[in-house]
């Protein structure tokens, strides 16, 4: 809970008893309890409020991983494209060219 471990728990449960006073640790409990469920529903009402805004899903982590199913499929079909294409070649200068489309079989411009 909160990160914290058992033994940072029981300090601040020392710490309290020691500042509080046994009789009000009760009343303060109470309260803090209290506010902390009342910021929990404020930061899950402001969570949907920005879903709604934004047009995300409900269930972020769902969506997440639809969407890491889909992109191997997205990626496949260009890097499959990309492929198919003529490897990189070089012309008497020494220059690097790329033919990327089937009519570029014209000789090497010569400036």
């Amino acid at each position: 809970m909160f990160g914290i471990g058992m033994t940072e728990m029981l300090v601040i449960a020392v710490i309290a008893l020691i500042f509080i006073g046994p009789d009000q640790i009760p009343e303060v409990a109470r309260n803090v309890g209290k506010f902390l469920n009342e910021l929990r529903r404020s930061t899950d009402d402001l969570k949907k409020d920005f879903q709604q805004q934004t047009g995300l899903p409900r269930n972020f982590d769902e969506w997440l991983e639809t969407r890491r199913e889909e992109t191997p499929a997205r990626i496949a079909a260009p890097v499959a494209a990309a492929a198919a294409h003529d490897p990189p070649s070089t012309d008497e200068d020494g220059q690097m060219s790329m033919n990327l489309e089937a009519d570029d079989a014209k000789e090497p411009k010569k400036s």
